[in-house]
């Protein structure tokens, strides 16, 4: 361990940072360094200042613990729940309720999990009852158990529309005002011009707003918080493609919309044969590589499955599935007489708790 430690003041951290926090040699078995309460590796590389921090060290950046000591960011990306009806007909949600109950014993539980498997970080994307804040939606209940997180706003996403008015006004797309004729490549995603300043001052009415990112701002244990998902800005990289009962997982090198769909070069297609065996395939993609909604919208597959009850509490149904009319979605409930809602949030729809797996909605029960 001495000489470990020597060997890291003597010049050898670029070699040495790129482990994680175990110590192997060629005549003596692994062991365990001790961490600091944050997980670091007790290696004094910064002066604690009771927050997580980034150092360089010889030609490498690393993370310092708020102890002021080395830290091996070991992850995983979305610790979440998700309420989407899966092929049996219910889902992670219900499950994760009917075990334990809350969502505050099952994030306390998987907190624990992660850190009994050597995992030190929830990585984007986690929900919030991971984390070791205070909830930022009421009560005083806390994550018992302390694990480092990353927060995530999506700036570029958001922003080019203004959503939630944040700042004077959209900041611009530098794909958007491209010439066509020169520019061929994907189109339907976001490039935000970051020296727009609304850019600048949406990034500030975001941090100002966001409930989950107040909380987090102020606990010791955020590493930091990453600025939009690179999905959105390039595309989301990855396709399922399915076809004929064929399925096939392609990476997207090239895209762009065109009318009603999109035109798309995949990784190892290379002559127009074998492209023509997928033209007109359904497209999916990842759920953990689909952005997070707005406030007041939902994906199809969360409402699915959702119990729909009348604001005086009488049970309507549960939704099936969903139609486009253009105008605005339709919940389209189960049973014999598949009665139909429009889903119009605050005239018809008064609110969606996912959560809970419930949709109130002014409808009367016998219409």
């Amino acid at each position: 361990m001495a000489a470990a430690l020597a060997a890291l003041t003597a010049g050898a951290w670029a070699t040495l940072s790129l482990a994680p926090p175990r110590v192997a040699t060629e005549t003596a078995p692994a062991v365990s360094l001790p961490l600091d309460r944050f997980g670091g590796i007790p290696v004094r590389v910064a002066e604690p200042n009771g927050y997580f921090q980034v150092r360089k060290i010889g030609n490498r950046w690393v993370f310092v613990t708020p102890e002021g000591n080395a830290f091996w960011m070991l992850g995983v990306f979305n610790v979440s729940v998700t309420g989407s009806i899966d092929d049996l007909k219910d889902s992670q949600l219900n499950r994760v309720r009917r075990k334990y109950g809350d969502l505050t014993v099952w994030g306390m539980h998987t907190a624990r999990r992660l850190g009994t498997w050597g995992f030190n970080t929830a990585a984007e994307y986690s929900a919030h009852y991971v984390w070791p804040v205070v909830s930022p939606y009421g009560g005083r209940w806390e994550n018992p158990e302390k694990l480092a997180f990353n927060g995530l706003i999506r700036v570029s996403y958001y922003g080019l529309r203004n959503r939630g008015n944040l700042a004077p006004g959209p900041f611009k797309d530098l794909i958007v005002g491209t010439d066509p004729a020169v520019y061929r490549n994907w189109r339907g995603n976001t490039t935000p011009d970051v020296f727009d300043p609304n850019f600048d001052a949406y990034v500030d009415g975001v941090l100002r707003n966001d409930r989950e990112l107040r909380a987090a701002l102020a606990s010791p244990w955020l590493i930091g918080i990453t600025i939009d998902d690179s999905d959105n800005i390039v595309g989301f990289g990855v396709w399922i493609l399915r076809r004929d009962g064929q399925e096939r997982t392609m990476e997207v090198e090239l895209g762009r919309v065109h009318g009603g769909g999109v035109v798309a070069k995949l990784r190892g297609v290379e002559d127009r044969d074998e492209a023509a065996q997928w033209v007109g395939a359904d497209i999916a993609v990842e759920r953990s590589r689909l952005p997070a909604c707005a406030p007041g919208e939902y994906y199809w597959t969360d409402l699915e499955g959702l119990e729909v009850r009348t604001v005086e509490g009488e049970v309507l149904g549960r939704v099936d599935h969903l139609l486009a009319t253009g105008s605005n979605d339709v919940l389209v409930l189960g049973g014999d007489d598949r009665r139909m809602i429009p889903f119009v949030m605050g005239e018809v729809i008064r609110a969606v708790d996912l959560e809970s797996g419930v949709i109130v909605a002014d409808w009367p029960a016998d219409f």
